[in-house]
């Protein structure tokens, strides 16, 4: 789902993204997860920040563009 356009900072610098969120249902062998991902993208540049939450809502993952080659 397209939830906004906003501005992100990283350690690469400041980009106008699209943040785009997703519900999780994930199913593997015993182990079911559910949780939200939310992911920050940039026009010519792709993924800029990306955050992963477990059910309860607590911040798992964060990953971060640092370098732009």
């Amino acid at each position: 789902k397209v939830e906004a356009f906003e501005a992100v900072t990283t350690p690469a610098g400041t980009f106008e993204c699209v943040k785009i969120t997703e519900d999780v249902d994930s199913k593997m062998a015993f182990v079911n997860t559910t949780g939200k991902n939310k992911s920050w993208y940039a026009k010519n540049i792709g993924l800029v920040r990306q955050e992963v939450f477990d059910e309860k809502g607590k911040l798992l993952v964060r990953q971060e563009l640092v370098k732009i080659d």
